[in-house]
């Protein structure tokens, strides 16, 4: 089987740590035993201390400070899209007849000198939205 090194050292942590299942511990045993170079790079590892190559444990405050900033921003964006929703709707709203007597007036149908502002908003609120969301996958 020709697995690439890359592998194998993406492996290695777990299999330092003891917590490879018996399967991915038996097949890196017979691949080390096939590579001594990388055999020796092991030995030379565990005789430091394997320790020192894990991230340290996280600090509480902050985790609690990251927590927070990520509930911030989830508010944020809930508020950003029900605005931006509430406003799209609100400024493309139409006259609807129900029935030819039953007439539904939205909001701004008999104020069109405020269509434009309530869109803009609109806008700006998918704006927010859109880029707080794509800044929170990115980073």
């Amino acid at each position: 089987m020709n697995v690439p090194k890359e592998v194998i050292l993406d492996l290695l942590p777990v299999y330092l740590a003891g917590e490879a299942s018996p399967a991915t511990r038996a097949w890196l045993d017979e691949y080390l035993a096939q590579d001594s170079e990388l055999t020796e790079e092991l030995r030379r590892i565990q005789a430091e201390g394997f320790h020192h190559a894990t991230l340290p444990p996280a600090v509480p405050e902050l985790e609690l400070r990251s927590l927070q900033r990520t509930r911030r921003t989830m508010t944020q964006l809930r508020w950003l899209f029900g605005m931006g929703m509430a406003l799209t709707a609100i400024g493309l709203s139409v006259e609807i007849k129900l029935r030819p007597e039953v007439h539904v007036r939205l909001l701004l149908l008999g104020y069109p000198e405020q269509l434009a502002p309530c869109l803009a908003a609109g806008l700006v609120c998918w704006t927010a939205y859109f880029l707080l969301r794509r800044r929170l996958r990115v980073g």
